[in-house]
């Protein structure tokens, strides 16, 4: 594996570098945050619907 760490950073401009790593750790971020609910049962899933 090879990384690559810009030493040099542009006052004004962002690089490609520089925008790929806000990406990805926005992504990360985005990862962390994501709620996975527990399992549902079958009767909780037809009341939540208003199925029956």
């Amino acid at each position: 594996m090879h990384v690559y760490h810009p030493m040099a950073l542009h006052p004004d401009v962002e690089s490609f570098d520089v925008r790929l790593d806000q990406l990805l750790r926005s992504k990360v971020a985005l990862k962390d945050a994501v709620v996975v609910p527990q399992e549902v049962k079958e009767d909780e899933l037809v009341s939540a619907l208003h199925l029956r």
